[in-house]
């Protein structure tokens, strides 16, 4: 009799053990789960987060100063090796450490617009310089071109287009979002009186050149963005022509 009342008793007890075992279980899935989406959360930001602390609250390693454009053939970008409706990835700022130069963040695009959309003309107006790094998800986009000055900034991962004359969204998912996260950060140029190529000291704020990554006001934005022409930073170095674009 005895065992046979304890035995209900021992099958409540193995019951319940496996009640608490499933329970604990549960409980480190759930902690899994957390901890996966906290990384993955961060994970997706980490290359903007990287930037905005190495520009805002770290000191930059590299002065982000006047700088020639180095092509990828190591010439130095001019007026006469830069043809109307062609592009050329370049790093700005450019350090010197091949690994610090592999960045995304650092990769921009020359453009020299197609002679229909003023490329022909010899001044810093032919050209403009734009993150490699679409506003969307970050994907690298790349210059296509097309016939009767209609080239554009097509990104192969999503399908979003930007216009070369002014880096604003056209198409795609970049074109749905709102100012400023639909324009592409650009850097400023100017040429000098030999020819020559030059980025201009960028402000990295969304009414200035924009964030890398985010995106930019433009006139005509909810915001008047500071268009590079309308920029007063100082020339840097004399000798340089007033052209800036």
């Amino acid at each position: 009799m005895t065992a046979r009342l304890g035995e209900p008793v021992k099958s409540q007890g193995g019951s319940w053990r496996k009640r608490r075992r499933a329970e604990e279980q549960r409980r480190r899935f759930l902690k899994l789960l957390v901890t996966v989406g906290g990384v993955s959360a961060i994970a997706s930001v980490a290359p903007w987060t990287e930037f905005l602390l190495s520009t805002i609250i770290r000191p930059p390693a590299v002065t982000q100063g006047s700088q020639r454009i180095r092509l990828p053939d190591a010439r130095i970008a001019t007026i006469d090796n830069v043809s109307p409706d062609t592009s050329a990835t370049f790093v700005y700022p450019r350090s010197g450490d091949p690994i610090a130069d592999a960045e995304p963040l650092r990769m921009f695009q020359l453009i020299r617009l197609p002679k229909e959309r003023g490329g022909g003309v010899d001044d810093a107006s032919a050209f403009r310089a734009y993150s490699n790094v679409c506003v969307h998800l970050w994907c690298p986009w790349s210059y296509a071109r097309r016939p009767n000055g209609k080239s554009a900034l097509l990104c192969p991962c999503h399908g979003s287009k930007y216009r070369p004359a002014d880096g604003l969204a056209v198409a795609g998912p970049a074109s749905l979002q709102t100012p400023p996260n639909n324009v592409l950060p650009r850097l400023c140029l100017e040429v000098d009186d030999a020819g020559t190529v030059w980025v201009l000291p960028p402000v990295w704020t969304v009414n200035r050149n924009g964030v890398i990554g985010f995106g930019r006001y433009i006139g005509g934005g909810t915001r008047s963005g500071e268009d590079c022409e309308r920029s007063t930073d100082p020339v840097s170095s004399a000798g340089r022509s007033r052209w800036r674009r």
